[in-house]
């Protein structure tokens, strides 16, 4: 199954080890599911955590960045080959550090089950479902402030710009309020070092592509309607050629706080 992980849950993942090297076991808000025959979106709160392009598969992501305090986690799926039976699945289980994810198995908060019986030629299949959090970032994801497109499209603009000139301190500067936001989230102190480790040693070796400002679309996520992602075409912002040969791709989330463009995601 073609599952387009966004770098944003796999830099969260990323922090594991060393938020269990402190000695504190912070609770992980796990998404799992399961899906056969089906495509579509699967999303926390507004933002897009999953696409299924129809094949089968199983897949999970840590939300703890995504939550605010009152949230919704929605899927829209359609039966992919209407010859073939379907099923979807998806489910929430509150894990601690060090916990193994059992993507083939059920959620312990809740599990959502859909079976072929519930899928209809060419229609989407719509899965909601609320729940509560400790964690709560609305105050970055709920409340941002309307900004303008040529706003949005400058300041993406210039965050590009930094990774083409690999200064990663400018960089951190930038995205202070996703860096904090993930201390919280994981009970830990060390994002920003982390994050320009990562910058130093690996991504910024890498060879940035070029920008082609006329390629540049905003798409709205989340529950504000005020935060956008930024892509190139069918490409993130930053996709990178790293030395190996590999290519990594960063999904930008911005947003206007207190009167400021930031990288809030």
């Amino acid at each position: 199954m073609k599952k387009k992980t966004l770098y944003a849950i796999a830099y969260c993942l990323s922090l594991i080890s060393v938020l269990t090297a402190g000695g504190d076991k912070p609770v992980f808000y796990q998404l799992i599911y399961n899906a056969d025959n089906v495509a579509g979106t699967v999303s926390i709160n507004g933002f897009t955590i999953a696409e299924l392009d129809g094949q089968s598969g199983s897949g999970s992501a840590s939300l703890n960045v995504w939550l605010t305090g009152e949230n919704e986690i929605s899927a829209d799926v359609k039966k992919s080959d209407g010859e073939q039976p379907c099923s979807f699945s998806v489910g929430l289980s509150k894990m601690s550090a060090g916990d193994i994810v059992d993507t083939m198995g059920k959620g312990n908060v809740f599990s959502i089950e859909k079976t072929d019986a519930d899928f209809k030629a060419g229609k989407t299949v719509t899965v909601t479902k609320k729940f509560k959090s400790a964690l709560n970032f609305s105050s970055h994801l709920a409340k941002t402030q309307a900004a303008d497109e040529k706003e949005i499209i400058a300041y993406a603009v210039k965050i590009h710009g930094l990774f083409a000139k690999k200064d990663a301190n400018a960089i951190i500067r930038e995205f202070s309020v996703k860096l904090e936001d993930y201390d919280t989230a994981f009970s830990s102190s060390g994002s920003a070092g982390e994050f320009k480790s990562m910058l130093t040693d690996e991504i910024l070796k890498g060879k940035v592509e070029k920008l082609d400002t006329v390629k540049l679309k905003l798409i709205k996520e989340g529950p504000s309607g005020c935060i956008w992602r930024v892509v190139q075409g069918t490409n993130e912002l930053i996709r990178i050629v790293l030395p190996d040969g590999g290519i990594m791709e960063m999904p930008v989330y911005i947003g206007k706080i207190n009167g400021e463009m930031k990288v809030v995601r």
